[in-house]
């Protein structure tokens, strides 16, 4: 059989659900032209080459990867303004809630379905603890004893992360190019965060605590995309951005009670703190993290970390703006230099489905009814 037929049948699963959703059409009321569409469908793409359709699949997945950056770049502003009125575990709480709360309709019944077996199982586990939960938590209680800046120095340590256990756990290789693209990403966020008024000495006593709970939060980001990546090839981003996010709301639960024993719910503005988590929840919580999972069904591990540098430049920018921290000139070079590296390592990946092998694709299970336009993302590139 050839690779384009091979395509066209790994294709008709995602074309059939999607006509199904036509409601109110002759398609969606009755669903008997469901298959013969589908099939129509299939047949198209089986003219198609491959590489008419994997590049904009590729491409739509580092944009959504990008703007998942800029949202993660602006938390850590944000958890500080929310942090004016309530506990931090608190504010985690609530945020995860608000994710949930947009979350559930995307899946509809299915929400109210576990459908991962005992292996996927303990990988969700440990992404929504190890991978969403603990770094939340040494993300936010890091900020109690440290800078803002100083966060956007030690998330650094994510991308280095990711390439390690990606190494480590999936034996994915990085390329020369693609090291010297690490390589220049990473001085140019140094650049960015240390022209931005950063700590230069991160072990000075007064942050020294909370720059080691900052350093841990970054690495344990990593966790997160290493330990999602193999489910992701057996289900669609949604159901596994909603079961991730209700570990970890499970994970967090039991230390609000210690944390609100002996004081208010709330010691300052009530209202602004709670704009600012629904902010969090709305903007970070659910749209950040569902965009950086439909990523990471599509890219390599390796192009997840070199965007990672857009959060630093980003906390810059809006410090600057914002708080009205100082920005020389070192700013605007490492911001340089960063582009430079996410566009060394984009382009080439935004191009790499022309050599993609639709027998690599990984079909959603039978029964997961939730994935019916997540299929398309979730095609392996190792």
């Amino acid at each position: 059989m050839s690779e384009s037929a091979l395509a066209a049948e790994a294709s008709l699963g995602d074309l059939q659900p999607v006509a199904m959703l036509e409601i109110g059409s002759p398609i969606g009321g009755s669903g008997h032209l469901a298959r013969p569409v589908a099939r129509a469908g299939a047949g198209f793409l089986a003219r198609c080459p491959a590489f008419c359709r994997e590049p904009a699949v590729h491409g739509r997945a580092l944009f959504f990867l990008f703007l998942s950056n800029v949202l993660g770049g602006a938390s850590f502003a944000a958890m500080q303004l929310a942090r004016a009125g309530l506990p931090e575990i608190t504010i985690l709480e609530l945020r995860l809630v608000v994710a949930l709360f947009c979350l559930a309709p995307l899946l509809g019944r299915d929400s109210l379905r576990w459908p991962y077996d005992r292996r996927d199982t303990l990988r969700l586990v440990l992404t929504g603890t190890l991978g969403f939960a603990a770094p939340l938590a040494l993300g936010i209680l890091g900020l109690r004893y440290s800078t803002s800046t100083n966060a956007s120095i030690l998330i650094l340590l994510e991308p280095i992360g990711i390439v390690l256990l990606a190494r480590l756990f999936l034996k994915e290789r990085a390329a020369l190019g693609q090291t010297l693209g690490m390589l220049l990403g990473l001085g140019g966020a140094t650049l960015v965060v240390l022209g931005s008024g950063g700590d230069a000495s991160l072990l000075a006593g007064s942050h020294l605590l909370g720059n080691l709970m900052l350093a841990v939060h970054g690495l344990m980001w990593s966790v997160y995309t290493i330990a999602a990546k193999p489910v992701l090839e057996r289900h669609g981003s949604r159901p596994v951005t909603y079961h991730a996010s209700w570990v970890a709301l499970l994970a967090l639960a039991p230390f609000v009670p210690f944390e609100l024993r002996g004081r208010p719910l709330f010691h300052g503005p009530a209202l602004p703190s709670l704009l600012w988590v629904a902010a969090l929840g709305l903007g970070v919580s659910f749209a950040g993290t569902y965009l950086w999972i439909k990523a990471l069904a599509v890219l390599r591990p390796i192009v997840i970390a070199v965007f990672v540098f857009v959060q630093p430049l980003v906390g810059a920018l809006l410090g600057r703006i914002v708080f009205d921290d100082p920005a020389g000139p070192g700013t605007l070079v490492g911001g340089l230099m960063i582009g430079l590296a996410v566009l060394a390592i984009a382009a080439p990946e935004a191009r790499r489905g022309r050599g993609a092998d639709p027998r690599r694709r990984a079909p959603p299970r039978p029964s997961d009814a939730s994935a019916p336009d997540e299929n398309v993302s979730t095609t392996r590139v190792a």
